[in-house]
């Protein structure tokens, strides 16, 4: 008797924090929290793949994403697998608008306030990479405030390596 995949779904487990990150949360807290109040699926986790570093990973669907404000606690990667959306983001600086598709990304430097993410029009599979604060150095000036140059996201809308598509 085939099984229905809608009853055999097992959820995978979401990333966490490990105390390596340095976002200040305590050890377990989830990364991925504004994503599962705003409405997305998780679909894979690097928890249910025994990495054991301090780099986490999870692929999520977003359909009808809608964040409300909320303080990026990580640096996080993010990169677009598969479909196509409208995105709708403001923190700092003017409202950003775009149309996501395979191979976009953007990098999201922790400790940004985020007055709202949207993710309307169309369906997303997506790469969250929620990386230590000093994978690439220290993120942060000496006396823990923001440095005033660091971009408050970075939006790359190229091509992604075939390698990384799904098939």
């Amino acid at each position: 008797m085939p099984t229905n995949p809608h009853t055999s779904y097992i959820a995978p487990n979401p990333a966490r924090e490990t105390g390596f990150l340095g976002s200040a949360n305590k050890t377990g807290v989830m990364l991925g929290s504004k994503y599962e109040l705003g409405g997305s699926r998780l679909i894979a986790s690097s928890v249910d793949r025994g990495w054991g570093s301090s780099v986490t990973a999870e692929v999520r669907r977003h359909e009808d994403l809608h964040c409300t404000a909320f303080v990026q606690q990580v640096n996080e990667v993010i990169i677009a697998l598969s479909g196509f959306a409208k995105i709708r983001r403001r923190a700092d600086g003017p409202e950003q608008k775009f149309l996501s598709r395979p191979g976009s990304a953007c990098i999201c430097p922790r400790g940004v306030a985020v007055k709202y993410l949207h993710i309307h029009s169309g369906s997303l599979e997506m790469l969250h990479l929620y990386l230590p604060q000093n994978l690439f150095g220290n993120l942060e000036s000496s006396d823990s405030s923001s440095v005033d140059s660091a971009p408050r996201s970075l939006l790359v809308q190229d091509e992604a390596p075939a390698w990384l598509l799904p098939a």
